[in-house]
Parts: C-alpha cells; structure tokens; sequence
C-alpha cells in the first residue's frame, strides 16, 4: 500500500490505483492529467464511478478495470469501457481485547493525551506480570482536526504500548459508561495534578471506578491517594485488586452529592462578592 502521490511513471511495477474520484476535490483534473500523460502501465480500481469525461479517460488508460460492485461497472460499460464487477470484503471477528486481566480506561480530549504521562503506567503495567490492555477515547478539542488526535494516538501511545492498546474512537455518554462499569483502573494524566473540574475523572468517580491520577497541591481535598484516588507519583507498584475496589467504593461515596442538583443550586445562590467602599 503506497499513497497516491508516491505513484511515478518509472514505478517497476504496473501500480492498481484504488480511488474514489469524489475524494480528490479540486484536485481530480490534475491528478487524471498526470497519469494518463505519463503513458503508466496500471490497473484501476474504481468504488464509485459518475460517468464524468475524466473518470471515462483515467478508465479507458487503464490496463484492467475493476469495480467495487455491479452497478458501477454496468455504469462503465455504457461509456464504453469493459470492467470486472467485484466486492469489498467484510473485517473479519477479531479477539475481543477484554480478555486481559487488567483493563485500563482512558478517555478526554485527544489533545491532553500525551505519551509522557504513560511512561510510569506503561512501567507499572509492565512489572505486574498480568496481561492488560490501555483502552483509549477520545474527545475533539475544538481547534483539533481528527487526523491530528489520531494521528497523536496511533504514533505516541501506539509507540509506548505496541499491541496492548485498542483505540475505541469517539464513544457515545452510554458507552463511556459501559466501559467505565467494566475498567479496572482508569488513568487520567493532566498537565498539573486533579482538579474538581476534571469532568472524566469526576465520572471515574461517580462509577466507582478507581482513578490513577496526579495529585499536587491544589487538587481537592476529597481526592486522597490510596483512599479515594491513586496518585501514580507515589506508587511503586499496581495496587492489589481489593485495594483498588476499595477505593473505588470510597470515590463513589465521596462524589455522591457532587451531582447536578448540588451545582444547580450553587448556581442559583452563589456566594456574592463583599462590596467595596471608597
């Protein structure tokens, strides 16, 4: 598999050109001009076809054509060109990733997913002799282009846990929920430590589901390591399970009036401001 753009007309090889024309933009009348000027030997392989005068010339170059399904060569053929009807096929079942002991859940904005935060967790992980599994999703940022969260996830955290990761992409609230029920540990690393404000460490929280995080000075009382939260900065090793049930157990009960109805009412009587005299 090669980008389109790495194709030149000294490539050994006859290339199958696999497009969409529609997926080119502006930029289709170049790219067609480019190939069919270069007297390239090559294949298409065409998943959609219009009928344009372009699509018909880039085709009628081609050594083979070959279409995604019988619609689209029954299209060529009214413009005079001779295709192989053909499929796309199906992925095929994989393993279910869930299957290793341990289970750790991230989830945010993929622009606060840094590899270096993972180090210590990867290390962890690593020494504690279980099979585990970093299951990661992610939120967009509003100045961040989906190839570029993905592209941060597949490079940086894909480096540091090779095959043990599984990128869950963009869950739905309900499904965030369902994987956050069956988590053993969910991590959250931010640039300074926890906050009260941290709305995926607070919903960690509110499942029972322990939270490995970073602490500082100004993270909120109720967050305590080893009591309602892990602070990884002062872990050696994973805690054992029912350590970590435990914790979980005193998270949920610690953020149970840190609800909507609490806010709701912070909102309609906030503290007011002490007036100020000249």
């Amino acid at each position: 598999m090669r980008p389109l753009h790495s194709i030149s007309s000294d490539h050994p090889r006859s290339p199958l050109l696999s497009i969409k024309s529609d997926e080119f933009g502006d930029t289709f009348p170049t790219f067609v001009d480019a190939i069919v000027s270069s007297g390239m030997n090559f294949s298409l392989f065409l998943h959609d076809f219009q009928g344009s005068h372009l699509e018909t010339a880039l085709a009628a170059s081609a050594q083979s054509v070959v279409a995604a399904n019988q619609v689209i060569a029954e299209r060529l053929f009214s413009q005079g060109v001779n295709a192989t009807a053909a499929f796309c096929p199906g992925m095929p079942p994989l393993p279910r990733s869930s299957a290793a002991r341990i289970n750790v859940l991230t989830f945010g904005m993929a622009h606060k997913i840094r590899a270096a935060s993972y180090q210590k967790l990867h290390q962890l992980l690593e020494n504690s002799g279980e099979t585990y599994q970093l299951r990661v999703s992610s939120a967009l940022h509003e100045e961040t282009h989906l190839e570029q969260a993905l592209f941060t996830l597949s490079s940086d955290m894909y480096q540091l846990f090779g095959s043990s990761l599984t990128f869950l992409g963009f869950l739905s609230d309900e499904l965030i929920s369902q994987e956050l029920s069956s988590a053993t540990l969910f991590a959250a690393f931010f640039t300074n430590g926890a906050r009260e404000n941290n709305t995926s460490v607070m919903t960690a929280m509110a499942h029972g589901t322990p939270v490995l995080t970073r602490l500082d000075q100004d993270s909120p009382p109720f967050m305590v390591h080893g009591k309602t939260v892990f602070d990884i900065n002062q872990m050696q090793k994973l805690p054992e399970t029912l350590q970590m049930q435990s914790v979980g157990f005193h998270a949920q009960e610690v953020v149970r009036e840190l609800n909507f109805d609490s806010l709701s009412k912070l909102l309609t009587c906030p503290l007011t401001s002490p007036s100020t005299s000249e």
